[in-house]
């Protein structure tokens, strides 16, 4: 009997603790919230603005995602968040496929997606994560399926002198294309958000 009572404790005890998990990680999540200077967790559509400004904007028009040709714009579902209702694309899912005239731009009226004339769409940058890329773990340091699969002319992942590869931020849109090649099991790279590339390792 004691031995029961002493269980139901621990099981009482472990819910108590795990709702103080719970409550502990809402609490911090509404500070990022008050933080305008919080990274976004997802992606915005090409020409977003930096987030305070594009949340600023943003009307929740619902334009960029009608105007969307593949249907890779929806939105976002957090009524906890100042980001609740506005626009973003899940490249996991349905990518962006970065339209070369880009009607989700052309469709907002309010600014909140802005492209330079000239300027090429852009969702996010590739991030490797060394520890895990065969060409710096010495796994296999031959494998360039990440850049053999970067669709751009001059390619955004290139090998350095010793072989191992590297992201060329500068030329990178994020199409997300190496994630789906990439043959290690926890994947050595991923497409960040314009917004998080000063918090995510290179």
């Amino acid at each position: 009997m004691e031995n029961r009572r002493s269980l139901f404790r621990g099981f009482k005890n472990f819910g108590s603790l795990m709702r103080d998990v719970v409550h502990e990680h809402k609490e911090i999540k509404k500070e990022e919230n008050k933080n305008p200077q919080a990274p976004a967790e997802f992606f915005r559509p090409p020409g977003a603005l930096p987030e305070n400004d594009f949340l600023n904007k943003c009307t929740q028009c619902n334009d960029c995602m009608e105007a969307c040709t593949p249907g890779a714009i929806y939105k976002h579902f957090d009524p906890s968040s100042k980001a609740n209702l506005t626009p973003i694309i899940a490249q996991e899912v349905i990518p962006c496929e970065l339209c070369v005239d880009t009607p989700c731009v052309t469709a907002c009226q309010e600014g909140a997606l802005v492209l330079n004339e000239g300027e090429a769409p852009i969702v996010g940058k590739a991030q490797i994560y060394i520890d895990h890329c065969y060409s710096w773990n010495g796994e296999d340091p031959e494998c360039s399926a990440c850049s053999d699969a970067c669709p751009l002319p001059e390619k955004a992942i290139q090998a350095d002198s010793q072989g191992r590869m590297r992201v060329k931020s500068s030329l990178c849109n994020g199409c997300g294309l190496c994630t789906h090649v990439c043959p290690e099991y926890h994947n050595a790279i991923k497409i960040v958000p314009l917004t998080e590339e000063r918090t995510t390792p290179q």
